[in-house]
């Protein structure tokens, strides 16, 4: 690119030749050049173009040189001031003055790259610049990099006789180097770079001392520029970084989802650190080897989900060792895995990897792969970075992986839960409204409908069942049309296996339809769990996913999903949920829903196939023996002594029937437990120290728990400032007799007597004082250090050594006989002799029924009896009292609670009429 005429204007040549004698010249004053005629947000050619125009009649003589780089230093100065510039369109401008300075015919700005140890050119001008802009030479290498080595400028005068100098790039710029002016670019005594200018075209074409010394100020200011600008954008990056990392605290708990969280943290991620590719891996539960859960950038579907054995790649040393590593070209490196590029068509050139670590526990790691921006290359900086938002990370990945797994165990306790209620019973009726009502439990639906096949009617299902609803509408225009959708689901299904015979091989696919969200799609968009090819799928259920997104259009649903429930005999029924919110099933619930159509179609199958006893011909024997028995013919037979003996024995069982009463105790097996106080949060806050450990007996008072109160306290300082401001400010306007200021102030300043007292009440809490002697019984109560807490958490439990309470275990059948107040007696398997529970009663009863052996078919129900130790004295009238301190938590025995005393016959009514009424009415 040849240099601009506007440096070597013919005005500044006319200029030069028509001055007045050097005795005129002489006599003048070296004066500034007017500045007036560029602004500070002239563009560079206006800046470099005004140096020719203006203040040149001055220049001639001995001091033209001296004048024309005074002009110079001002246009610099001028364009340093220019804020609108970018650092190297600026650094372009100032090597355009500088060859018009020292009349070269270009020049180049070369900056050093200490982490690859080379110089490369960023700005060029003259011929050939576009050659030279762009590349890269070794430290220490050319004319160049001999100046950056030595920190000191050089003047090559013939370029041909020194050995520095390399032709390379005049060969591809078609371009002679003559010579060379170069000056490193000097920061605190380090150079960051170099300025280079070539060819002097000046009657003169050697480039003098002077050139240099003008060159070396020239280069110093620009090092002190490009240096400040480095800086501003460094702390621009620091400032977006901490922007970022203190928002990376509530972002992270806005979700306990462990997908959405780990999304979040990459997005993140990439944001800091700029990069093309990001992923998260964490190690199996096995141990045997490491998983990719969450990836971003244009590999994420092929890397999502692919595992890695133990220490293999990156990701396995890192795990492996538990440190952070960078690497700036993984080809090189021999723990790189080039099997997993080939496998997802992607080049891996240079990553950071950090380990998530939890108390140095190694859960995983994060991966991030090539840098963008032309430094592709990440550094020492970036590493640290990565290693301290892993570590901000981390604990959040494994809280949100123990909610995961311990969400997932209650959605299978609740699965089991509800197969165990819905295969319970036998009736038709109670299965269908268990099935629609209780499946709510794991997956959140709207309404559930269950059909059956109509009786008589092969292929044809009546709608039987909907979710919260004892009867089907059958007037409803919507239960009409989802009847009609059940149908045509059956028929296509039984279209497709009967009459093709390889879907037939496959008819499980064809199962169940799942529309994640209707108004996505133009049409709907119908999958068939497990189909290895959906839009065959779709082609085969065209009909029923018309009318299925018809239905959701209608009544504003999104999401749907049906299946229809079979077995070896055929179907049983069509189970379907609906939902105004996308996305009702998702991963998780998918592994949940086979075990809840399997149960529920074992569960319809055996209450269609269960037959009523024939309790009609029972009842008929039963009749006509009583009626041969009682009849006048058959009593005429029997001898009176024998009729009035029978009568007798009868009518004395009818007597104690209804009048004879027994004490109809409850026994049941007791446990000793202790009394425990659980002390809760009062602030929202974060664990700073905990005093005490599980197991440790601590007094009334002994401080437990430290919760950071550092913010509270600040604020508290800046409001009792404030507070005696606006107190100050009162008292004034009062005064003054400012009526209506005064009455403000005196709102503001009871204002800020309120929020005083809720900091100081919050500052108060953040320690946690134990409320009574006892012992810690909290587990894990070191995973607590350092944690977030909300208002009302659980923090801490402390077992009371002063109180204990004997449980009984009520089973199901006896509760109603059990109420408060009722006399206790119990003894103990560690002291078999000795009996308890003089004076004792029963305090409370739960509510919730507890199975206590997974085996035990038995509910149970708690009675408990609360017994304090300090009030028992061993001089009370009752021995059992006495022997109460031999009683420790966790002893079990045998106990009996006294319950009223019953007539038998109510008794026995009570429970026969229990009996027929669960038997043959529900």
């Amino acid at each position: 690119m040849a240099l601009k005429k506007r440096f070597t204007p013919k005005q500044i040549q006319t200029s030069l030749t028509t001055q007045t004698s050097d005795q005129d010249t002489s006599s003048k004053k070296i004066e500034r050049p007017s500045l007036s005629i560029v602004s500070s947000a002239s563009p560079i050619t206006t800046i470099t173009s005004a140096i020719t125009s203006e203040n040149h009649t001055q220049i001639q003589g001995s001091d033209e040189h001296l004048k024309k780089k005074l002009v110079c230093y001002h246009r610099i100065n001028e364009l340093y001031q220019n804020e609108n510039l970018q650092m190297y369109e600026l650094m372009k401008g100032v090597l355009e003055i500088l060859a018009y300075g020292v009349c070269a015919e270009g020049g180049s700005l070369w900056i050093y790259n200490q982490n690859k140890n080379n110089i490369t050119c960023k700005v060029a001008i003259g011929p050939g610049s576009n050659t030279v802009e762009g590349i890269t030479i070794p430290f220490g290498k050319g004319i160049v990099g001999w100046v950056q080595e030595n920190k000191r400028s050089t003047i090559v005068n013939d370029t041909s006789n020194d050995e520095r100098f390399s032709n390379t790039n005049d060969i591809k710029s078609k371009f002679q180097t003559t010579s060379i002016l170069a000056a490193p670019l000097l920061y605190n005594s380090e150079s960051i770079g170099v300025l280079e200018l070539v060819n002097r075209k000046d009657v003169d074409p050697h480039f003098s001392e002077t050139d240099r010394h003008f060159l070396d100020d020239l280069a110093t200011i620009a090092a002190m520029h490009i240096q400040s600008s480095r800086t501003k954008k460094h702390n621009e990056t620091i400032m977006t970084r901490m922007k970022t990392f203190a928002e990376l605290h509530e972002s992270f708990c806005s979700t306990m989802d462990m997908q959405e969280l780990l999304n979040l943290i990459l997005e993140k991620a990439i944001f800091i650190l700029g990069a093309e590719v990001s992923s998260i891996w964490l190690e199996e539960e096995s141990q045997c080897g490491n998983e990719c859960f969450a990836a971003s950038g244009p590999t994420k579907d092929k890397v999502l989900g692919l595992k890695l054995k133990k220490g293999v790649g990156f990701i396995g040393w890192v795990i492996d060792n538990k440190k952070p590593i960078i690497v700036e070209d993984c080809s090189k490196d021999n723990r790189f895995s080039e099997s997993v590029d080939k496998k997802i068509k992607f080049a891996t050139k240079t990553m950071l990897a950090a380990p998530l670590l939890v108390k140095d526990e190694c859960i995983g790691a994060i991966q991030i792969i090539n840098k963008k921006g032309s430094d592709n290359l990440f550094n020492n900086d970036d590493l640290d970075l990565l290693n301290l938002f892993a570590s901000n990370s981390a604990m959040y990945i494994k809280n949100a992986r123990l909610f995961t797994a311990e969400k997932k165990a209650k959605e299978l306790s609740a699965l089991v839960k509800i197969s165990k209620d819905i295969t319970s019973t036998l009736d038709l009726d109670a299965v269908l409204m268990s099935i629609v009502n209780l499946s709510s439990q794991i997956i959140p639906y709207d309404e559930a409908a269950c059909s059956i096949e109509k009786l008589g009617k092969d292929s044809v299902f009546e709608l039987r069942a909907q979710t919260n609803k004892e009867k089907v509408d059958r007037e409803n225009n919507k239960n009409i049309n989802l009847e009609m959708i059940h149908n045509l689901f059956v028929k296509e299904y039984l279209k497709h296996t009967t009459n093709n015979r390889q879907q037939a091989n496959n008819k499980e696919e064809l199962l169940q339809i799942y529309i994640a969200d209707a108004t996505t799609a133009n049409t709907a968009i119908a999958e068939s769990a497990g189909s290895a090819d959906p839009s065959k799928q779709m082609e085969k259920q065209t009909e029923i996913s018309k009318e299925i997104y018809k239905y959701l259009i209608e009544n504003n649903l999104k999401s749907f999903w049906i299946h229809i429930l079979q077995d070896d005999q055929g179907a049983v029924g069509i189970f379907s949920m609906e939902s105004v919110a996308a996305n009702l099933i998702n991963s998780n619930k998918q592994e949940l829903l086979p075990l809840l159509v399997s149960q529920s179609t074992v569960a319809l199958r055996n209450a269609q196939l269960y037959t009523t006893i024939p309790s009609n011909d029972i009842l008929n024997n039963v009749k006509n023996n009583v009626t041969k028995c009682f009849s006048y013919e058959y009593l005429q037979t029997v001898p009176k002594k024998k009729l009035i003996a029978v009568s007798t024995a009868i009518i004395s069982l009818v007597i104690a029937f209804f009048f004879l009463k027994l004490p109809i105790n409850v026994d049941t097996d007791i446990e000793i437990l202790p009394v425990v106080n659980i002390h809760y949060a009062q602030v929202k806050s974060n664990v700073e120290k905990i005093h005490v450990k599980e197991g440790q007996f601590v007094k009334k008072g002994t401080l437990l728990i430290n919760l950071n109160s550092t913010d509270s306290q600040i604020e508290l300082k800046q409001k009792e400032y404030q507070w005696q401001r606006v107190r100050t400010e009162m008292l004034k306007a009062k005064s003054e007799q400012k009526i209506s200021d005064y009455k403000i102030k005196e709102k503001e300043f009871f204002s800020l007597n309120y929020e005083i007292e809720l900091l100081e009440r919050k500052i108060k809490f953040s320690k946690v004082y134990a409320m009574n002697d006892g012992v810690i019984t909290s587990d894990k109560l070191n995973d607590l250090q350092g944690m977030p807490v909300n208002y009302g958490q659980e923090l801490i439990k402390i077992a009371d050594m002063n109180k204990i309470y004997v449980q009984f275990q009520v089973p199901e059948k006896d509760i109603l006989a059990v109420r408060v107040n009722q006399e206790i007696k119990f003894k103990v398997y560690g002291g078999p002799l000795s009996s308890f529970g003089d004076g004792l009663k029963i305090e409370s009863l739960s509510g919730e029924g507890t199975q206590v052996l997974e085996q035990d078919k038995n509910r149970y129900y708690m009675a408990r009896s609360l017994i304090d130790l300090q009030k028992m004295h061993p001089n009370t009238n009752s021995t059992a009292n006495s022997n109460f301190s031999a009683l420790k938590a966790g002893m079990t025995g045998r106990g009996k609670i006294y319950t009223d005393w019953q007539a038998i016959g109510p008794s026995i009514a009570k429970f026969a009429a229990r009996y027929l009424m669960m038997e043959f009415i529900f």
